[in-house]
C-alpha cells in the first residue's frame, strides 16, 4: 500500500516486490491484480473509518501543502505555504531548496 501511495503504479508495485524478495530471500512478491485489489479494499476501510470518526466526536482537522515561486531581488525562490483549511491561519512559510553556503 504504501508503494502505491508514494507513486508506484500496481505493476511497479509488483515489481518492486519481487526486487525485495530476491534482496532479502523472503516471500514478497504480489501480483499486480493482488496488489489492486489490497489497495481498493484499504481504501474502503479508510473510508468507513474516516466516516465514523467524526461521530464518535473527533473533530477533522484539515490542513492544505502548496509549493509557488516568489522574486525577491531579482531572483526566483521556491517557497513552501501550509495552511489550517478551516481556520485559514498561515502554518508554515519556508523557503525551499539549498541551504546558504557557509563562509570560510
Amino acid at each position: 500500500m504504501l508503494l502505491y501511495l508514494l507513486g508506484l503504479s500496481y505493476g511497479a508495485v509488483s515489481d518492486a516486490l519481487e526486487a525485495i524478495e530476491v534482496l532479502l530471500s523472503k516471500p514478497m512478491y504480489l501480483g499486480k491484480t493482488t496488489v489492486y485489489r489490497n489497495v481498493q479494499g484499504t481504501g474502503q476501510k479508510a473510508r468507513r473509518l474516516r466516516h465514523a470518526w467524526p461521530q464518535e466526536g473527533h473533530p477533522i482537522r484539515f490542513i492544505g501543502a502548496d509549493v509557488t515561486r516568489l522574486q525577491c531581488r531579482g531572483r526566483s525562490l521556491p517557497v513552501g505555504v501550509v495552511v489550517d483549511s478551516l481556520s485559514g491561519i498561515e502554518l508554515t512559510l519556508a523557503r525551499l531548496g539549498r541551504s546558504p553556503r557557509k563562509r570560510s
